[in-house]
């Protein structure tokens, strides 16, 4: 593992978004890793330790909840950002329900993502060098 302080997980079943995901978060400074695969996800959340997870609410083989009660039991000390193409109040619900597990929400993006919006999330998430 880098240095780096921003590391970016990405859980999302659709190749098209993971590599659109990478390309911005490469761009604004981030270690990217990304993952659709489910049985193996907690695993790869311990071993990149990132500073930031994408999560897609809509992963096949996962119920709704299923992924941020695995951080919760991980006690993830991650910023979780969830993505949906579902309506905004499942969107909503997943967040509260982060924060109910106690997880360190940072915010909802409906799908499609624009580049701006993803930017603006990131950035808000970003640890300067040395911080802790």
């Amino acid at each position: 593992m880098s240095g780096n302080p921003n590391r970016l997980m990405i859980v999302d079943d659709e190749d098209g978004i993971r590599d659109f995901i990478r390309d911005v978060a490469e761009d604004l400074g981030f270690d990217v890793e990304d993952t659709a695969d489910i049985a193996g996800f907690k695993d790869n959340v311990a071993a990149f330790a990132p500073s930031v997870i994408s999560l897609d609410l809509c992963m096949p083989g996962a119920g709704d909840g299923d992924l941020l009660r695995a951080l919760a039991e991980q006690d993830c000390p991650a910023r979780i950002m969830v993505m949906s193409g579902l309506d905004g109040n499942a969107l909503s619900e997943a967040e509260r329900l982060g924060e109910h597990h106690g997880l360190r929400m940072l915010g909802k993006l409906g799908k499609p993502v624009t580049v701006d919006a993803l930017e603006d999330m990131l950035r808000a998430a970003w640890i300067e060098a040395g911080a802790p």
